[in-house]
């Protein structure tokens, strides 16, 4: 089972995977700090 931190961090790098592919497909590019932002905000929501 995984714990928080690991899954901290698979969300993390799929959220980074997925823009890298929206990006290569020619899809809507937004800025690293809003991506961090956006991780940072999921995994908040999951804390709850």
């Amino acid at each position: 089972m995984r714990t928080r931190p690991k899954f901290a961090g698979y969300l993390r790098d799929s959220m980074y995977w997925a823009h890298l592919s929206a990006l290569l497909l020619g899809g809507i590019a937004i800025p690293a700090e809003d991506l961090d932002a956006a991780i940072a905000k999921e995994l908040e929501t999951l804390d709850r």
